[in-house]
């Protein structure tokens, strides 16, 4: 009995120490990567809100990221992504995953693309990323 409490117990906590790592910072430098559509768009709302929408990149053959980040007084206060990939059931579902996370760690950034990405979905986090520097330059920041 102690023997099967304990490999469960193991198992459980590498399954979870897997599941919560996350890659190093990526950079904008990763040739996998490439700018797949236009240039950034500005669209004002109130008078200190600025919404604007990066490029969209490439994340490997998966599909397109594109982020669209609100910005207030110089912080980025919402972020979405206007497409990102979906193109088969494993892509959509690891999307599903990781936008939520990506969008975190983008308003916790405030005002910058330090965003460490998630494991996993790194061809996403890395387009990401790029977005949402281009859109961050675009909003002046």
């Amino acid at each position: 009995m102690k023997r099967a409490l304990l490999i469960t117990g193991g198992t459980v906590a590498g399954i979870s120490a897997v599941l919560s790592f996350t890659p190093a910072q990526l950079t904008s430098a990763s040739s996998s990567i490439s700018p797949s559509s236009g240039d950034a768009t500005i669209n004002s709302g109130a008078a200190s809100d600025v919404t604007v929408t990066g490029r969209g990149y490439n994340a490997g053959s998966f599909g397109t990221v594109s982020v669209q980040i609100t910005v207030t007084n110089g912080v980025v206060t919402a972020a979405k992504a206007v497409s990102y990939p979906n193109r088969d059931n494993r892509s959509a579902w690891i999307s599903q995953q990781a936008i939520p996370w990506l969008v975190e760690q983008t308003l916790a950034a405030k005002d910058s693309a330090n965003v460490a990405g998630v494991g996993g979905a790194t061809y996403t986090s890395g387009a990401w990323i790029n977005s949402l520097q281009s859109a961050l330059t675009a909003a002046g920041l």
